[in-house]
């Protein structure tokens, strides 16, 4: 989703969109994101596929933390728009479209973790 404003923004030698209306505390998002979570996410889908417990250690805290960050992010989105803020197409479906496939994965997640045998 970012990749869609910052890439134009520096093929044009300009600052992406986010951060102009924004300012300079925008680019923190962008740290957060693509410095930490998205790294994050493909270490834990490899993990995963290779079946290596870490993977599910890794995947399941992802998933807490997208659990709790994407209603915000959506709610946030859906009060800019009320508010009459306009909002690019990517960011609108970046921050509609990844809550709603984070509930079919965790609740993938979830039917897939073995139970605790006492």
């Amino acid at each position: 989703m970012w990749l869609f404003e910052i890439v134009p923004a520096m093929l044009a030698n300009e600052l992406p969109p986010a951060i102009v209306q924004l300012g300079p505390e925008a680019a923190h998002t962008y740290v957060i994101d693509l410095g930490l979570l998205v790294p994050s996410l493909a270490i834990a889908a490899v993990w995963i596929l290779q079946r290596r417990p870490w993977g599910y250690v890794f995947t399941g805290v992802l998933l807490v933390f997208a659990a709790l960050i994407a209603p915000t992010l959506t709610a946030i989105t859906a009060v800019d728009l009320a508010e009459g803020i306009e909002i690019s197409l990517p960011v609108l479906i970046g921050t509609i479209v990844p809550p709603l496939i984070g509930l079919v994965f965790a609740g993938t997640y979830l039917l897939r973790v073995p139970a605790r045998s006492d």
